[in-house]
This record gives C-alpha cells, structure tokens and sequence, in this order.
C-alpha cells in the first residue's frame, strides 16, 4: 500500500511470469484484491502461451473501460471477465 500526500492509499499488485522474467504490475485507488490477482494471472497465461494479441486486446479494453458500478459483470475480452467488487465495502484478500 502506497499513501500519498493528502493520505490516499494506493493499492499495488504484482506477479512474476513462469520463469520469472517479467514481473506484472497494477497500482490502483481500488482495493479489488480478487479483480487484479485474476487479471495479473490472466494476463501471465497470455505471456506465457505467447498469446500477444490477445493480451494487448484485454489491456486496451481495460485501458478504455470506465470504472464499473458494483456487483456489474465485466468483460474485457473473450477469456477475461470480472464482477466489479462493491467499493462501499471493507476490501478483502482472496485465500
């Protein structure tokens, strides 16, 4: 967790690929902890099956989606899909 000046948390999220070369990362004002780990490993899957297009594809629809309402479905791209964490709720850790 990351706090700045004026006291807003940010929220960091890593994972290293198989082989560990690559290490992915996500900083966020959001707690999703279950949201990013599963994107962080959606998106190791991709580098590690050489899927490039399909990672970039999940990137750029991630890049250019707003931030959802609570408990909406969201889909990414055609492997990546999420229900968006109520953000008016304490944050939890997936097990």
């Amino acid at each position: 967790v990351l706090t700045d000046i004026e006291s807003k948390q940010r929220f960091g999220f890593c994972r290293l690929t198989s082989g560990g070369k690559i290490c992915l990362c996500i900083l966020s004002y959001l707690p999703w902890f279950e949201v990013y780990y599963k994107l962080l490993n959606t998106l190791a899957d991709y580098l590690a099956k050489e899927l490039e297009n399909d990672l970039n594809e999940t990137l750029k629809s991630l890049y250019s989606h707003p931030v959802p309402k609570a408990n909406t479905p969201v889909s990414l791209s055609v492997h990546s899909y999420f229900i968006a964490p109520d953000v008016t709720g304490l944050p939890t850790i997936p097990e």
